[in-house]
């Protein structure tokens, strides 16, 4: 009998048709790798770089001061802090006051706008401060040099607060600026 077996037939077609899938998928994976090695042509300096410039940077007087201890030549006690600090209500604030000095010592208050009617009926707008919300930081160790406030964790909510910063410096004066810390909410 010189009949083709079937099943053979059957098979070397699954052959065939494996030897191309084989060729189609290594033509995939490599395809696949020369563009991840591609896309490694940044260094992690670059990545960060780039990822640096969604960032804006603020020239506050406070951060051309900042090194300058009391007692120094050219140091202001009322360039310690920036005026205004605007805060997202899942955000971080971040601050260092000036080196060198014998003590440190952060506040924060709630700060709220009363309308109280006077006389012939004008409307007079009174700026209060309610009760120290807490004692940040007292001391004189780097740690209370150091003011970090995280949002969520702080118990603060939307509004708007007062942030003092008391430092007494090695001399024993004692020197005060302060803050508004606006916290808002983002959708």
């Amino acid at each position: 009998m010189n009949r083709k077996n079937p099943v053979l037939k059957t098979h070397s077609d699954f052959f065939e048709q494996f030897d191309f899938l084989k060729k189609i998928l290594f033509t995939f994976v490599t395809i696949f790798l020369l563009g991840v090695l591609n896309s490694c042509a940044s260094s992690i300096d670059d990545v960060v770089d780039n990822y640096n410039t969604n960032f804006t940077s603020t020239d506050s007087p406070s951060e051309k001061k900042s090194g300058i201890a009391p007692g120094e030549p050219g140091f202001n006690e009322k360039n310690m802090l920036s005026p205004k600090y605007f805060l997202r209500c899942d955000g971080t604030l971040s601050l260092y006051a000036p080196p060198g000095c014998a003590s440190y010592q952060w506040k924060i208050t709630k700060v709220e706008e009363v309308e109280t009617t006077g006389q012939m009926g004008t409307v007079v707008k009174t700026t209060i401060e309610k009760n120290i919300i807490c004692n940040l930081a007292n001391g004189s160790s780097m740690a209370t040099r150091a003011f970090s406030l995280y949002v969520p964790s702080s118990g603060l909510k939307t509004g708007t607060y007062k942030l003092a910063l008391t430092v007494t410096g090695k001399e024993g004066n004692s020197y005060t600026d302060d803050c508004i810390v606006i916290i808002y909410f983002m959708n």
